[in-house]
């Protein structure tokens, strides 16, 4: 949770409005419908993350895309929420919780 937060506030502080609310419900939406549902339908492991699903990243980009879309364009939103599950799928050193939002929020901003 403190993860969390703290993302939430560099999404805030660092990003523009609309951008900062879109990363951060690639982060809420996003990511929290990836862990619930690929724990649950979750069948195919990723061969470079033997704890992530791809059924779940896949969820995780819907839902990701469909709450990014209320605040930004649609293709800002698509790509902001494909690269946002491309982090929270890689096994890095760094909390998902925090690399999600800052790499989709920074990935949006430098889209037109």
């Amino acid at each position: 949770p403190i993860v969390f937060a703290l993302a939430i506030m560099v999404s805030l502080i660092f990003f523009p409005v609309p951008i900062n609310y879109a990363s951060i419900m690639i982060l809420a939406l996003g990511d929290g419908s990836a862990t619930l549902l690929g724990k649950k339908f979750g069948r195919t492991v990723f061969p470079f993350n033997k704890a992530k699903r791809l059924e779940g990243s896949i969820f995780g980009f819907l839902f990701g895309f469909l709450g990014a879309r209320l605040f930004v364009s649609p293709v800002k939103a698509l790509v902001g929420a494909a690269v946002g599950m491309l982090v929270e799928s890689l096994p890095t050193p760094v909390s998902d919780n925090l690399a999600v939002p800052i790499v989709s929020g920074l990935v949006m901003t430098i889209i037109p």
